[in-house]
Parts: structure tokens; sequence; C-alpha cells
């Protein structure tokens, strides 16, 4: 292949690849033009390693845990020894396996996703990257010392012991993030309103930790927040989606911080059972909720739901995983035996 025809090459995928990102994420089509770029330009050109990074971001909710963790590494090991290091595919590429390595949850992973974002964000400074990709690592810090935090105590390898440290650190990055991609982007920029998200869940589990007027004050800005991304969410698509659900489930926790336990539970019933759109997606949250937000009023059925949330989060998480310690940890809580 002539240098021409290669150049002309390039351009006719890439084009194709931006007509298939804007037409919805086809897997299909995807999954052809990534065997078009290795067979015309090789497995590790930069756009055959772009699109890959596509499909696999397409694809990846629907494979087990481990089998697409061990796709992420194989591509970040790709993408380190043929990109430099801060190619925005580099970048995303491996904000996606620390990612997938957070979902994996294994004693030890709290620890190990805080260590490589944390050194992702320090990359960025020194290398003087765009401000949004220092700000996508960031996000992803704040989300995984926000998840340390949460769930630590489940993790019997983890080293960090300080949860409320964790939680205050999620908060105040988030909110710094928060206030750069408004005056960045302006305040109804999708950018925010991703960051906006992760500032309502650092401030609900704030809240969980506070007592008395404080929590009031943080339980009723969750409440506020979740409604507005649900109202966003859905001015945005006209339907029920992923977000929206995630606005739900935020909602059902700060009404049970709230102390408002009629309410909670309906959204958080509504929630679970909306959750079953989603099979590629983690049911046991939902689950998880709703079993908390019965547990008051009757517990038995609070147990039988748990219950329910323990096996799917057996399903959908490795044994030994945090996640799965979480669901055990609130059946034996509830009286019954995991």
């Amino acid at each position: 292949m002539t240098p021409e025809e290669r150049s002309a090459t390039e351009a006719t995928l890439s084009a194709r690849l931006h007509a298939v990102l804007g037409g919805g994420h086809d897997g299909a089509q995807l999954e052809s033009l990534h065997c078009q770029a290795k067979a015309q330009l090789g497995r590790e050109h930069p756009l055959s390693l772009l699109i890959e990074y596509h499909l696999n971001y397409h694809v990846g909710p629907a494979r087990p845990v481990e089998q697409s963790l061990t796709v992420w590494s194989d591509l970040r090991d790709r993408a380190r020894m043929h990109l430099p290091d801060c190619h925005p595919t580099a970048m995303a590429i491996r904000a996606c396996h620390a990612r997938c390595l957070s979902r994996r949850g294994q004693p030890g992973d709290l620890d190990r996703v805080v260590d490589l974002l944390r050194a992702e964000v320090d990359r960025g400074v020194r290398r003087a990257v765009h401000d949004d990709w220092i700000g996508v690592a960031r996000a992803d810090l704040a989300m995984a010392l926000l998840e340390r935090g949460r769930f630590g105590r489940f993790d019997p390898r983890l080293r960090q012991r300080d949860a409320d440290a964790d939680v205050a650190a999620a908060r105040e990055m988030t909110e710094s993030e928060l206030d750069r991609r408004s005056m960045e982007h302006g305040s109804d920029h999708p950018f925010v309103w991703d960051v906006r998200a992760l500032l309502g869940s650092a401030l609900l589990a704030a809240a969980q930790r506070a007592s008395g007027f404080q929590q009031q004050i943080l339980g009723k800005e969750v409440l506020t927040l979740s409604e507005d991304l649900i109202q966003h969410d859905w001015r945005r698509t006209s339907r029920h989606t992923m977000r929206a659900l995630r606005g739900q489930l935020l909602r059902a926790e700060a009404l049970s911080v709230l102390q408002r336990a009629e309410d909670a539970e309906a959204e958080a019933r509504l929630a679970s059972v909306l959750a079953r759109r989603y099979p590629e997606h983690d049911s046991g949250r939902a689950l998880l909720v709703l079993a908390r937000a019965v547990a008051a009023r009757d517990r038995p059925s609070a147990l039988a739901i748990a219950t329910e949330a323990l096996t799917a989060r057996r399903a959908w998480f490795p044994a030994g995983a945090h996640q799965v310690a979480e669901a055990v940890h609130l059946v034996r809580t509830l009286g019954g035996r995991a």
C-alpha cells in the first residue's frame, strides 16, 4: 500500500467510525470496522486501537468481568507499546481498564484502582495534557476514593482504613471538578451532568455519615440533585435510561436519610422493577436499596429481597468481590444465612 493509499484508507475508516458512533454504537458495525482496520492498517495502528477501544467499550458490560478485564489489560499493554503515554486513545483505554478493575472488586482492588488513577492524574499534570483529560482522571479518582470509603470494610486487604477521609476527599475533588467544568463548558453540558451525578453519590455518602441538622441539610441537597438528574435525563431522551435509574436510586437513599420511609420504599420498589430492563448491569444494587428501605417495616420481606440481591450479585461479580460481601453482610444483619 502506497502512502497515498494508506492515507486514503485511514480517512475512510475514520469517517466510518464517526458515522457508526454518531448512529448509536452499533456492535456489529464496530466489529466489522475493526476487522477491516486490522487487515488494512495492522492491529497496532492508532486507528485500529481506537476502533478496538470503542468496540470493547460497547460490548464490555455484557461480558463476565474477568473476561472483560483480560481484554482491557491486553489493550492497555498494546497501547502502552504503540502510543505515546498521553495520546487520547491511550488515556481512554487506561481509564476503562481502571473502571473494569473497580467493577471486579476483588480483595485489594479498591486500593489498586485508587493507585492507578492517582498516577493517571499525576501523569496528566506533569505532561500538561488538556484540562478536560485531567478532569476525567480526577472524576475517576474521586469515584475510586468514594468506593473505597463506602465499601472498604468489605475488603480484607485494604491498606487505607480512613473511610471518612476518603469520602471527604472524593466530595472535595468532585465539587472542584464540577466548578471547573461549569466554567469551561456551561452548566448544561453533558460533561457537567456526568460529574453532577458523581457529586450526588459523594454527598449521599457524607449524609449517611453525618447526624442531626447536618445530615438533614445534606440529605435535602441529595434529594434536589437526584430530582434534577432524573428530569434532565427525561428531557434529553424522553425515555427511561440507566442514568435515570441511578437518579432514582440516589433519590430513594436520600429519602431514607431524611427518614421519609414510605416515600423511600416506593421509589426503591419502582427502581428495582425498572432495573430489570437492564440485564447487562448490576441489578443487585436496586434490590439492596429496596431491602434497606423495607427493613424497618417488614424485616422478613427485607430479608427475602436482600437474599435475591445476593443471588444477583453472585451471578454478576466474582466470588470474594466486595459487592458480594456487601450483600452477604445485609443478609446476615437481617438474620438470614448467606
